[in-house]
C-alpha cells in the first residue's frame, strides 16, 4: 500500500501533536499503513488502523495464497499513533514502532514465526528511545530489512531549525530473539530514506530525490558499509516521475527494485540495480509491470532461476 504518502500525512498529525496544533485525526477503523513482506514463500502483513481518540492499532497477520490473511491477526500495539514497516526472515518478523508526538518514542516489536511462518506468543518490545539525540525531532520515516544476524532497521528524524528541516538518521540492529546486535546510533546518512536492503558484505539504500515538483521525484541509490556508512555519492536509478513505495530484492550483484511511479505514481515499475552510477546521469526507462491501485498491497519473493516474483 502506497506508505510514503500516507507517513507524510500521519507525520503532519504527530507533529501537529509535538508542538500542539490541532490536526484533523482519521476516522476510527480507516487504514492508515499496510505493508506486506516475504521470506521465500512465507508471507506477513503488518496493518495499522486509527482507532477512536486519535490512537492506533497495529496488527500482524500471516499471508495464504497471494495476499490473502490466514489465521488471526497478532496484535502488536494498541495506543499512540506509530510509524511502521516490516521485515521477515523465516524464523522471525520484525515491527518497528515510531511515534513523534510529544512523549516520542522508537520501540521495535521482534515476533518469533514458526515452522509455517505463523506468528506465535508475544512480541518481544525493545526501546531505543533514550539513545536519541533530540527532544525537539519529529521521526518522519523508518525502513528496516533482514541480515544474516537478525534485522537492520534505519529511521530518520527531522528538527526544523532557522527555518528549514534538519535531518537524523539512526541505525540498530536486532537479533531474531529480541535482543540488541547494535544499539541505535547515529549515521551520516542526510537523505531521504526509501528502502535498505542486506546485500552480501553491506547494503544497497533506495533513497528519493525530489524535483521542484512531486512528479519529478527520482529513486536514487547508495550503497553502505557494515555500519551504515555510505561508500559513494548517490546515483540515479529512476527518471522523473511520481514515485512512492519502493521494495527490494537482493539479486546477484545488487538488488531489483520495485515502486509506485509514473505521472500518477499508479504504475508498478522495477529497475535492476547491480553496478554503481554517477549522479546525474540519465538512467534507461524502468520496467513497467501495469497498473497498481494506491490502496493495494503489493510483496516480492524469490522466483525460479534467480527471478523476482511479484505478489499481488
Amino acid at each position: 500500500m502506497s506508505m510514503k504518502r500516507l507517513w507524510s500525512v500521519w507525520l503532519a498529525a504527530l507533529i501537529g501533536l509535538l508542538t500542539g496544533v490541532a490536526e484533523a485525526q482519521p476516522a476510527a477503523g480507516s487504514l492508515l499503513t499496510s505493508d506486506a513482506r516475504f521470506a521465500g514463500d512465507r508471507g506477513l502483513r503488518v496493518r495499522a488502523r486509527a482507532t477512536a481518540g486519535g490512537q492506533a492499532r497495529v496488527e500482524l497477520e500471516r499471508l495464504g495464497a497471494g495476499l490473502v490473511p490466514r489465521g488471526a491477526a497478532l496484535r502488536i500495539h494498541e495506543g499512540a499513533p506509530v510509524l511502521t514497516t516490516l521485515a521477515v526472515r523465516k524464523d522471525a518478523a520484525l515491527v518497528p514502532l515510531i511515534n513523534g508526538g510529544r512523549q516520542t518514542f522508537v520501540r521495535f516489536a521482534v515476533v518469533k514465526l514458526d515452522d509455517r511462518g505463523a506468528p506465535v506468543g508475544r512480541p518481544t518490545i525493545l526501546d531505543a528511545t533514550a539513545r536519541r539525540q533530540s527532544k525537539d525531532s519529529a521521526p518522519s520515516v523508518v525502513v528496516a530489512c533482514p541480515d544474516p544476524q537478525g534485522f537492520t532497521v534505519l529511521w530518520q528524524e527531522q528538527r526544523m531549525t532557522a527555518g528549514r528541516a534538519d535531518a537524523v538518521t539512526y541505525m540498530v540492529r536486532i537479533s531474531p530473539q529480541g535482543k540488541w546486535v547494535q544499539e541505535a546510533r547515529v549515521v551520516p546518512i542526510p537523505w531521504a530514506l526509501g528502502a535498505i536492503a542486506y546485500t552480501g558484505a553491506a547494503y544497497h539504500l533506495a533513497i528519493f530525490y525530489d524535483g521542484a515538483q512531486p512528479d519529478q521525484t527520482r529513486l536514487c541509490f547508495v550503497t553502505l558499509d557494515a555500519g551504515g556508512r555510505p561508500q559513494q555519492h548517490p546515483w540515479w536509478a529512476s527518471r522523473p516521475q511520481l514515485i512512492d513505495e519502493v521494495q527490494l530484492m537482493p539479486i546477484a550483484g545488487g538488488v531489483q527494485a520495485y515502486f509506485r511511479g509514473g505521472p500518477q505514481g499508479t504504475t508498478l515499475r522495477s529497475v535492476r540495480v547491480t553496478t554503481v552510477g554517477q549522479w546525474g546521469t540519465q538512467p534507461a526507462p524502468a520496467n513497467d509491470h501495469g497498473p497498481l491501485a494506491m490502496n493495494a498491497d503489493f510483496a516480492l519473493k524469490p522466483g525460479t532461476g534467480g527471478t523476482v516474483e511479484v505478489v499481488r
